[in-house]
C-alpha cells in the first residue's frame, strides 16, 4: 500500500493501525465492518455497532515504514525547516504504542517511529555539512500529573512555562548533548528504565 505522507505542517492528523486480532473479533459480529484501507470503520459488539473516521487507518499488513512515512516523516521535515512538531501515541495497555514508537531497533524491517526520526535528523545533517548542528535531548515522564526528569532524577515536581524566546517548555529539565544517533538510543534507554510501571487489570496479566 502506498500511503500520502502529511504534507501541511500545521495539520493534525490522526491515524490508527487495526491489529489482526481486532478484526478477527470483530468479523464474527454481525454488522460490523472495517475499512482498513480508507479512513472509515465501523466496530460492533453484540449490542451495539459504532462507527470511527480517522485521517487514515492501517490494515495489519502495513509495515513500520509505512506507518512512519504517512505518519511522522512530514512532521520531522517540518521540523528541519524551523517547525515545532509532535508525534503521539495513545492508547490502553497492550495495544502497541511502544512498539509502533520503537519497534525493534535491531531489524531494519521493525524500527519504529522514533529510531527512524533520529535516522532522518542525522541524514539531514550529513547532507548539510555547511551548517552547524546543535542537539539536545530530554525525556521526561508525566505520571498523576506530576512531571519528572527520566534521566536525570533528581529533577521532580517539574513545571511548564512560557517564554517570548523559548515558547512553551518544561523548567529545570535536563538536556543532554548528542554527538550521533547512539547516544540519542543510549539517553532513550536510560529514560525508558526509570519509567514508572502501574499495574493495571490489563497489564497485570498480559
Amino acid at each position: 500500500a502506498i500511503f500520502e505522507p502529511i504534507i501541511d505542517p500545521a495539520d493534525i492528523t490522526v491515524a490508527t493501525p487495526i491489529g489482526p486480532r481486532l478484526i478477527a473479533s470483530n468479523v464474527a459480529c454481525a454488522g460490523g465492518t472495517i475499512d482498513t484501507v480508507g479512513t472509515n470503520w465501523s466496530f460492533c459488539n453484540p449490542k451495539n455497532v459504532y462507527h470511527f473516521t480517522f485521517d487514515r487507518i492501517f490494515p495489519p499488513t502495513t509495515t513500520q515504514l509505512e506507518l512512519y512515512d504517512f505518519g511522522a516523516k512530514g512532521i520531522i521535515d517540518s521540523v528541519l525547516n524551523g517547525y515545532n512538531g509532535t508525534v503521539l501515541a495513545y492508547g490502553q495497555t497492550s495495544s502497541g504504542k511502544t512498539y509502533t514508537m520503537e519497534g525493534e531497533v535491531d531489524k531494519p524491517g521493525a524500527r519504529g517511529i522514533i529510531p527512524r526520526m533520529i535516522d532522518h535528523v542525522f541524514d539531514h545533517i550529513y547532507k548539510n555539512e555547511g551548517i552547524e548542528f546543535i542537539l539536545k535531548v530530554s525525556m521526561i515522564e508525566i505520571y498523576q500529573e506530576k512531571i519528572r526528569d527520566l534521566i536525570d532524577l533528581g529533577r521532580i515536581n517539574l513545571n511548564i512555562r512560557e517564554d517570548s524566546i523559548k515558547g512553551i517548555y518544561v523548567d529545570g529539565v535536563s538536556e543532554h548533548y548528542v554527538a550521533r544517533p547512539n547516544d540519542i538510543l543510549e539517553l532513550l534507554a536510560v529514560g525508558s528504565s526509570h519509567r514508572a510501571q502501574a499495574a493495571t487489570n490489563m497489564n497485570e496479566h498480559s
